[in-house]
């Protein structure tokens, strides 16, 4: 299995968003390439429009370990480690790790599509 660590998160009282209590290790194998979310890093999941969020439960359990690695490489583009994914491997990474997590097909087409159309907004931040 691609995922080498369980997902431990602590939510942040007031918001949406959780912090990493251990390190996330994701090996990916389209890219040949180990993946580590270090223990602190801030994640809201998958940021998806709401009228997809209903369907896709951005919090699930098909999606959540993907979406703190995707979350990841979208707000660290500019780190050295990362800098040759753009923003398109980011997304397929996601896809990949759906895909791990048994998500449905029809589930990880509205997600990359959703992230391919809207995405853009959220890559051009710095962090979540």
């Amino acid at each position: 299995m691609p995922f080498l660590t369980k997902l431990s998160i602590t939510a942040i009282r007031g918001t949406n968003i959780y912090m990493l209590n251990k390190p996330l290790h994701y090996f990916s194998n389209q890219l040949s390439r180990l993946f580590v979310v270090p223990e602190g890093t801030k994640t809201d999941f998958a940021s998806i429009p709401s009228f997809i969020k209903f369907w896709i439960d951005d919090d699930g359990g098909s999606i959540r370990d993907a979406a703190v690695v995707h979350d990841y490489l979208y707000s660290n583009k500019s780190n050295v480690m990362y800098s040759d994914i753009d923003r398109k491997s980011a997304d397929g990474v996601i896809i990949e790790g759906m895909e791990d997590l048994n998500a449905s097909y029809i589930k990880r087409r509205a997600v990359y599509y959703a992230l391919r159309l809207f995405g853009s907004f959220a890559y051009k931040k710095d962090e979540v």
